[in-house]
This record gives structure tokens, sequence and C-alpha cells, in this order.
């Protein structure tokens, strides 16, 4: 395989951080995954679980306490292009999820999960470890995103996972935000998977152009599944034999998706994959959207942990 070598210049500074903790270190998605494009990684093999995190995208890939499978599904189609979006892990939808409906054509999903994000603090308490990402985005590339806008990523990683979000409004005058923690969990397979803590509760539908309808029962995956729930502050549990409880904190959409067999054809990264796994995502989407002010500041969490 010929390999391209689109490695990510780690700063000293970063480096000097992994002096604190034994077991952290940065290794390559060529080592790691065999990738045809070599992306430094940031990873973790703690007394409690072992994780691995993208500087691109400030995105976890991998996450597993010890004696478990992983939790987290990547792709094994993922491409590790500068630039481009990892498929897996969690990757942050943001400065807004999906089409941003004020400019259609700027990229999908916002820019956070395919810029480059800078490790800026790594601790080690009682067996877990707490790794910290920030991006600054200044503004100065109106075609990705016009206004400027500081956002920090601490992940939380030991027999839980837990991803705490701090968004900043930089710019001097007010902006409308909407975020998603697009998190892929792995199944065994899909139709096997269903989610429940969301029966009763609306949801629009993407597959129907964004109608709306009434969830009846748990979420199965019989088909293509794209939903996104309003509003939905208790936590959802993924069950397929065992059980993950994904809640949030000031992040109260839910959105669950799976592609299905048909559409997943049509994405180069998932294929014949899409059984492997189903997003179940927190966040802010369409009227949970956030207006910050300029200078504001604002909080979310999300949390994911196993129940059985």
């Amino acid at each position: 395989m010929l390999l391209t070598n689109t490695a990510i210049n780690i700063s000293q500074d970063e480096l000097d951080l992994l002096k604190v903790c034994d077991f952290v270190y940065f290794s390559n998605s060529t080592v790691l995954y065999n990738a045809e494009h070599k992306q430094d990684l940031l990873v973790i093999n703690s007394p409690s679980c072992y994780a691995v995190i993208s500087p691109m995208g400030g995105q976890i890939l991998e996450f597993r306490p010890h004696g478990q499978d992983n939790w987290l599904w990547l792709s094994p189609l993922a491409k590790f292009e500068t630039g481009q979006a990892i498929r897996g892990g969690i990757p942050i939808c943001l400065p807004w999820f999906g089409v941003n409906q004020q400019q259609p054509e700027l990229p999908k999903h916002g820019i956070a999960r395919t810029q480059l994000w800078q490790l800026t603090a790594i601790e080690e308490q009682n067996g877990n470890t707490q790794v910290v990402f920030e991006l600054h985005h200044d503004g100065e590339l109106p075609e990705l995103a016009a206004e400027p806008f500081y956002c920090q990523l601490t992940f939380d990683l030991g027999r839980e996972l837990n991803l705490r979000l701090k968004l900043k409004n930089c710019s001097d005058k007010a902006q409308q935000f909407s975020w998603a923690m697009h998190s892929y969990f792995a199944v065994e397979h899909s139709v096997k998977a269903r989610v429940t803590g969301l029966e009763n509760h609306a949801f629009l539908d993407n597959t129907e152009g964004l109608q709306t309808f009434q969830q009846a029962g748990s979420v199965v995956f019989a088909g293509e599944v794209d939903r996104v729930y309003q509003a939905t502050e208790p936590p959802q549990r993924l069950v397929d034999g065992e059980q993950l409880e994904i809640s949030g904190f000031n992040c109260p959409s839910c959105i669950v998706w799976n592609p299905g067999a048909l559409s997943a054809m049509r994405i180069a990264d998932i294929k014949t994959h899409y059984s492997e796994f189903i997003c179940v995502e927190r966040g802010r989407a369409f009227d949970d959207s956030l207006t910050l002010e300029a200078g504001e500041t604002f909080h979310s969490t999300m949390q994911v942990k196993k129940v059985a």
C-alpha cells in the first residue's frame, strides 16, 4: 500500500503534556488502522480504559473500559485525510447541525469535525483520565463560518465516557448555534438493536422531508432511520444485548440515525458496514438551537455509561 504522509505536526507544548501520564502517547492512523493516509492520534491506555482521540476534528474514535468491547464504532472504510471528516467515533457537528438554514451552501454539519484541534491539558485522577482539546475559529474564512467562536471539549475517560462542551461566541454580535455529539455506537447488528426512552415523543423525520410524527414504542431499525427528537431531557438507552445509557445536560435534542442498506451504499465510507452501528446523539438542533450574545459562554455535557 502506498502511504501518504498527511501527519499533523504535534507541538512541543502538546508533547510536554504527555509527561504527566505514562499511559498517554501519540501514535498514528497507519499504525493503528493500516490507513492509507497517516494522521497523528492520541492513545490513552489507562488503568480504567483504552481510548483513541484524533486532533483532527477533536474526535474520540475508540473507547472501551478494560474487559469490555468497544462502545464506539469506527468505519473500516474511514479516511484519515486532512480536512475530511472521519467516519465513526464521536465527531462534533458545530457550529450548526445538518444544513445551515441561513446559508445552505456552507459545509453540512459545520466545520468543527474537519478542523485541527489543539491538545491543551491531560490529567489523571483516581484511575480516570481527563483530556482537553480546544478549537479557536477566528472567522477569517467566511466560506466556512463567518463569525468567530471558541470551543473546548473535555473527555472524561474511565469506566464511563463523558464529553463536556464549552462554547463561546467570540463575535461582537449575537450568533445562533446548533450542534450534535454525533455518537456512532457499535452494535452486533442494527436490526437487532433498539433505542428506548423516546416513547410517545414527537420527532422530525428527515426521510420524510422533516415532517413531524409520533414515536410509538422503541425505535427499531428495519430500514433507514433519521430522526430528531427535540426537548428530550430524559436519557435514552441503546439496547443491543447489553445496554448503554446516553444522557445529556443542556443538550436536549436526541438524534437517532442509521442509513439502512440502500442509503448506505451511496456513502463511500459506510457501504455494507451500515449494520455495525447505531447513532444516538445529544445536542441542540432545530427548535433547540441556541443564541449566544457577544462574548457569552455556554456549557453542555453528554454522558455514556453501561447499565446492563
